[in-house]
């Protein structure tokens, strides 16, 4: 039985490090996803389509 613990902790092992490697690959796609919008968005503000400023709005809710 000392083996079957053996194989348990190894497969667990195994399967915790390939969580973490998805995990980590994940992250890194949205972080570039993430990174390219944000390059799309400054480089469309800086030649001149930039987006218009909100303007302040009125309470509707009389206080």
């Amino acid at each position: 039985m000392h083996s079957i613990g053996i194989v348990y902790f190894a497969v667990t092992l195994f399967l915790a490090l390939a969580v973490l490697i998805k995990w980590k690959r994940r992250h890194d796609v949205h972080a570039a996803r993430l990174n390219r919008g944000l390059r799309g968005y400054v480089a469309g503000t800086t030649a001149g389509l930039a987006v218009p400023a909100q303007t302040p709005r009125e309470n509707p809710i009389p206080v």
